[in-house]
C-alpha cells in the first residue's frame, strides 16, 4: 500500500467516493438540462432538483453555473486529450497518427459526450468560443507540427501546414457542432469517410498524381 508524506495511504475515503459521486451526478444533470433548454434558461434550482438535493449542496462543489459549464467543456476536451494522444502514440508515421487520433474522436465522442454536442449545437457561439478558443488554437498548432513532420518524411505533398490544420481544426468543430441536427443528410461514418478523402487521401504522396494519370476504360 502506498503511503503519502503527510501519512495516510492514498485510499479514498467513503464520503471522499460519495462526493466525486454527487459531483458527477450534478455535472451530467446540468449538462443535460443545458442540453435541453440552453445555459441561460437553466437555473441552479433546477439542476438541484434534477439530482435531488438543495441548491446549497451544488455550491459546495462549484461557485455558479459559469464553473459548472467550464467544467463539462473541460471534460470533453480531456477526452478529446487522451483518445488523441492515445492514437498517436500508437503509430510511428505521423500523418498515420493524426488519421487514426481524428477517426477515433469522430466516432466516438457522440457515445462519449452527446449532451455536450447538443449544448456545441444550440449555444450561444460568443459562449463556446470563450471557452473553446484557447484550446481549438493550441490544437491547431499541435496539428500543423505533425503535417510538417509528415511532409519532411515525405508522406505528404508539401503545402502549408497552418492552413491544412486550420481546415482540419475548423471542419471537425463545424461536424461536432451539426452532427445532432436532425436535417443532417448523411451520416456520422459517411462524413468522416469523405473528411479522410479530402483531407488525408488527397495529401498522399503520389495518390494525386496516380488519380491524374490514370486512363478511363
Amino acid at each position: 500500500m502506498m503511503i503519502r508524506e503527510d501519512g495516510s495511504s492514498g485510499r479514498q475515503t467513503r464520503k471522499e467516493r460519495e462526493e466525486g459521486r454527487l459531483r458527477s451526478e450534478i455535472l451530467t444533470a446540468a449538462a443535460r438540462l443545458f442540453a435541453r433548454q440552453s445555459f441561460q434558461k437553466t437555473s441552479m434550482q433546477q439542476i438541484a432538483d434534477d439530482v435531488e438535493i438543495s441548491v446549497g449542496r451544488i455550491y459546495r462543489f462549484f461557485d455558479g453555473k459559469e464553473e459548472i459549464f467550464r467544467e463539462l467543456v473541460e471534460g470533453v476536451i480531456a477526452f478529446i486529450d487522451r483518445v488523441g494522444d492515445a492514437e498517436v502514440k500508437k503509430h510511428d508515421s505521423p500523418m498515420r497518427g493524426l488519421r487514426s487520433a481524428f477517426r477515433e474522436i469522430y466516432m466516438n465522442i457522440g457515445a462519449e459526450h452527446r449532451d455536450f454536442l447538443m449544448i456545441l449545437h444550440n449555444e450561444n457561439p460568443i459562449r463556446m468560443k470563450r471557452y473553446l478558443l484557447d484550446y481549438l488554437v493550441t490544437q491547431r498548432r499541435s496539428i500543423a507540427r505533425m503535417l510538417g513532420e509528415a511532409m519532411d518524411r515525405g508522406e505528404i505533398r508539401r503545402e502549408n501546414p497552418y492552413i491544412l490544420a486550420t481546415m482540419m481544426v475548423a471542419s471537425a468543430a463545424a461536424f461536432l457542432a451539426d452532427s445532432l441536427d436532425s436535417d443532417m443528410q448523411f451520416t456520422q461514418a459517411e462524413y468522416y469517410e469523405t473528411f479522410e478523402r479530402v483531407m488525408f487521401d488527397s495529401l498522399e504522396t503520389g495518390r494525386g498524381a496516380a488519380a491524374e494519370t490514370k486512363e478511363p476504360r
